[in-house]
């Protein structure tokens, strides 16, 4: 399924877009590989570790992320 990313306008180089959360759990990897196909390669979580944790989006699926740069939004 192919994510819907809505394109936020500003200058300079890249893109910015915002979306809803993947599905967790077993659709995880599908929806990273749908990600991936539509060229995003920078996550950024504006969730907390125990929101992604209730929403299974926490460490167990991390490996499911590693083709992404990943930050949290603590990190901006």
């Amino acid at each position: 399924m192919k994510p819907t990313i809505f394109l936020i306008e500003r200058s300079g180089t890249g893109k910015l877009g915002t979306m809803a959360r993947p599905r967790g759990n077993d659709w995880l990897g599908d929806e990273m590989e749908a990600l991936r196909d539509v060229g995003l390669d920078v996550l950024v979580s504006m969730l907390t570790s125990t929101e992604a944790a209730d929403l299974e989006l926490g460490s167990a699926v991390q490996p499911r992320l590693a083709p992404f740069r990943r930050t949290s939004s603590t990190t901006l």
